[in-house]
C-alpha cells in the first residue's frame, strides 16, 4: 500500500479559514476547535473538504462525523462529503457505501465514518475505526445535541485510538454549528468555557467572510433579511447570542420538542394538518400534525414550498396541491409512521387557498377531511398558541429537517415596536409581528381546529388550554 501512486487532491480554503485549517494541521497546537456562527458561512463544505484531504495523506487515516441522530446524516455531511468528491472528480479513489454510510478511500483504506450519539450516547463506546486509528471528529451541528455529556463521552472513549501521524499520534475534535434559538441553552455556557480552555480553540467565521464564493441568489436573499429583519439576520447569519425581549413566544424551548420514542408511546386519535398558500411574496406550507387521546397536539412533518426558488416558472396552485398530497401519502408509507394508518384525516385550509380545497375535495376526498378556517384572528390565536405551549399541550417532533423553517419562524417572530407597551387588540391583525409566518400559520389553523372542533371535546377537555 505504501508504493501505491497518490494523488491528493489540491483544495482551495477562505482566507478566514486558513487559521482554523493551519490548527488542525499544527501538531504543536491545541487539540480541539469550536466552530459556532451564522449559517451560510462555509464551516461544513470547508471541514468536509479537509476531512477528504485528510484520508490522501497516511493509510487508514480515518475520520468520524457526528450528529444527534444518525438519520440526520444522510441528506446533510453525508451528501455533502459525496458532493465535494463529486464535483472534483475523485470519483475512482473512493468506495461510497450508502447503505452504512461509509466512505472509504480506496489508495489508503482512510474511512470517512457517519454516526449519531444524542439517542443512545453510549453506544460510541463501541465504535472502533480500522487499525484502531483515527486523525479527526467532527460534532456536525453539535447545538441539536441535548446536552454536554454526548461530546464528553465520546471525546474519552476515542482518545485512546492512535491519532494523525503528522499531528504526532493526537485526534483533532472539531465541534461546529449554528447559535441555539434559545438564551438559556447549555452550548451558550459550554462556549464561555471553551474560550478560556488552553486546548480548544474558538473561531467566529460569517457569512461576510466567504461572500464571493456564495451563490449571488443567497447573498441576495441575506441582504434582504438583513435590511427586513435585522434582528433574526443578527441571530441566524451573524450567531449572535439574542436578547429575547419582544418575542411572541418566549414559551417557546426545549419542552416543547419531543422525541420519536416519546410519540411512539402515545395514541393518537386524528391527523390533523394545516394549510397556508402561497402568495407572490411568500410560502405554501403544509403541516402534518397528530391529536393524541391525552389532548396533546404533536406536529410530526412539514412540506413547503418557496415560489422564489422557481425563478419564471413557479408552481400553479394545482401543481403545488398534487406535490403536498404526494408528500402526504408518502408519510404513511414510512414505517415508523404505519400506526397513524385508519385515523381520521383533515386538512385545515385558510380561506384565501386559491382554490386548493376545492382541488383536495375534487380528486383526494376519499383520504381526508376538508375544512375550511374562519377568517385570520391573529391576536386569538398567538394566545391560543401561547397557552398551549404553557399548558404543554403543543409538541414539535425533534430532529425533523423539515421542521426547522417552523421551529425558526415560532423562536425569533418578535412583536412589532409599535405594539410594545400598547393595547395589542386595538391593533389591526397586520401590524402585530414582524417575521416569516407561513409555517406558523399552517400550524396555528390545524391547532385551532383540533382545540375548537367538538369531534375533539373529550380529548380537550383532558388539558387546560385558553381558548
Amino acid at each position: 500500500m505504501e508504493n501505491r501512486i497518490r494523488v491528493a487532491p489540491k483544495f482551495q480554503f477562505p482566507e478566514s479559514f486558513e487559521p482554523i485549517i493551519a490548527g488542525l494541521r499544527d501538531a504543536n497546537e491545541t487539540l480541539n476547535e469550536t466552530l459556532l456562527s451564522g449559517r451560510d458561512s462555509g464551516k461544513t463544505w470547508n471541514i468536509a473538504q479537509y476531512a477528504i484531504g485528510l484520508t490522501f495523506e497516511e493509510n487508514y487515516n480515518n475520520i468520524l462525523f457526528i450528529r444527534a441522530t444518525k438519520s440526520q446524516i444522510a441528506n446533510s455531511i453525508f451528501s455533502q462529503c459525496i458532493n465535494i468528491i463529486k464535483e472534483l472528480k475523485l470519483e475512482p479513489f473512493f468506495k461510497i457505501k450508502y447503505k452504512v454510510q461509509e466512505i472509504v478511500n480506496v489508495i489508503t483504506n482512510s474511512t470517512i465514518y457517519f454516526d449519531g450519539i444524542d439517542e443512545d450516547p453510549y453506544a460510541i463506546k463501541g465504535f472502533t475505526p480500522r487499525m484502531n486509528k483515527i486523525a479527526l471528529v467532527v460534532f456536525e451541528e453539535y447545538t441539536e445535541l441535548s446536552s454536554r455529556m454526548p461530546i464528553d463521552i465520546t471525546i474519552e472513549t476515542l482518545i485512546r485510538f492512535r491519532g494523525s501521524d503528522q499531528n504526532k499520534g493526537t485526534i483533532k475534535f472539531v465541534k461546529m454549528g449554528n447559535p441555539s434559538r434559545w438564551n438559556n441553552h447549555w452550548s451558550w455556557e459550554d462556549l464561555e468555557i471553551d474560550k478560556i480552555n488552553p486546548k480548544t480553540k474558538v473561531f467566529h467565521p460569517i457569512w461576510t467572510d466567504i461572500k464571493s464564493y456564495l451563490n449571488p441568489h443567497t447573498v441576495e436573499y441575506i441582504e434582504n433579511v438583513r435590511d427586513t429583519n435585522p434582528r433574526y439576520y443578527r441571530f441566524a447569519y451573524l450567531g449572535e447570542r439574542m436578547s429575547y425581549e419582544g418575542l411572541v413566544y418566549p414559551q417557546f424551548d426545549n419542552s416543547c420538542m419531543v422525541d420519536r420514542k416519546w410519540l411512539d408511546e402515545r395514541v393518537p386519535v386524528a391527523i390533523i394538518c394545516g394549510l397556508d398558500p402561497a402568495s407572490k411574496r411568500d410560502k405554501t406550507a403544509f403541516t402534518i400534525s397528530c391529536l393524541l387521546n391525552s389532548g396533546e397536539f404533536v406536529v410530526m412533518d412539514m412540506w413547503c414550498y418557496n415560489p422564489k426558488e422557481f425563478g419564471n416558472e413557479p408552481l400553479s396552485p394545482s401543481q403545488q396541491t398534487e406535490r403536498f398530497m404526494d408528500y402526504f401519502s408518502k408519510f404513511f408509507n414510512k414505517p415508523q409512521n404505519f400506526k397513524f394508518r385508519g385515523l381520521p384525516r383533515y386538512i385545515v385550509c385558510d380561506p384565501a387557498n386559491g382554490g386548493m380545497d376545492l382541488e383536495i375535495k375534487i380528486n383526494y376526498s376519499r383520504d381526508v377531511a376538508v375544512v375550511n378556517v374562519d377568517k385570520k384572528e391573529r391576536l386569538k390565536d398567538i394566545e391560543r398558541n401561547t397557552n398551549a405551549m404553557a399548558t404543554g399541550r403543543l409538541k414539535i417532533l425533534k430532529n425533523v429537517d423539515a421542521l426547522k423553517p417552523l421551529i425558526d419562524e415560532l423562536s425569533t417572530m418578535i412583536w412589532r415596536e409599535q405594539t410594545i407597551g400598547k393595547e395589542l387588540k386595538q391593533l389591526k391583525s397586520t401590524q402585530l409581528t414582524i417575521g416569516e409566518d407561513d409555517c406558523h400559520d399552517s400550524m396555528t389553523y390545524a391547532l385551532r381546529f383540533a382545540l375548537n372542533d367538538a369531534r375533539f371535546v373529550q380529548y380537550n377537555s383532558k388539558l387546560f388550554v385558553g381558548r
